[in-house]
């Protein structure tokens, strides 16, 4: 999750980070990391402390993972 919404500030971080989770997810599972994605994600938008944009990301990825 951390690695789906972090905030990249140039294209090369940007693309490292997308192979880095495509790959993770690849590796490890996509069902198991999906599921414990969506249980993530959904805990840390009860978070009062992130930013607009980071819930913006974390809805995206909610969608994202079809929930």
């Amino acid at each position: 999750m951390l690695g789906s919404t972090f905030e990249a500030s140039g294209l090369v971080e940007r693309v490292g980070g997308r192979a880095f989770v495509s790959l993770f997810s690849r590796f490890r599972g996509r069902q198991t990391i999906r599921s414990a994605l969506r249980a993530a994600t959904r805990y840390r938008l009860r978070d009062p402390n992130e930013t607009e944009r980071e819930r913006r990301a974390l809805q995206q990825l909610l969608t994202a993972t079809g929930t």
